[in-house]
């Protein structure tokens, strides 16, 4: 003879109902925050890639400023020497209506010796 189970059936009562959705709630919200702290991780993870490209190109901007600072010294430097040998022109040349002056004595005199 085969054994058969009777099942009783029982009945739920909002007790527990009520036993059985806080059990459930607390599976979601286990379940919530495995997600959440893995997306935490991510979120940690990106912030420190960010950070450290930030400082990567914070150095490159850098080390570029202070290669434009030389450059541009080097320029200045140059533009002085150029101002200084202009100056320097001006005080070994004559000046023009200097020479149109001693032109004109020159012109008389070669005029006065025919």
């Amino acid at each position: 003879m085969e054994k058969q189970e009777i099942k009783k059936e029982k009945k739920v009562t909002i007790d527990d109902l009520a036993v059985m959705m806080t059990r459930g709630f607390d599976d979601v919200n286990k379940k919530f925050d495995e997600v959440n702290k893995k997306i935490d991780d991510e979120i940690g993870g990106l912030a420190v890639m960010v950070a450290n490209g930030f400082d990567r190109v914070d150095k490159k901007i850098d080390k570029e400023i202070g290669e434009v600072k030389e450059r541009l010294g080097k320029v200045e430097e140059g533009l002085q020497s150029v101002r200084g040998s202009i100056l320097d022109l001006g005080d070994r040349s004559v000046q023009r209506y200097e020479f149109e002056d001693l032109r004109t004595r020159f012109d008389s005199l070669e005029q006065k010796v025919k």
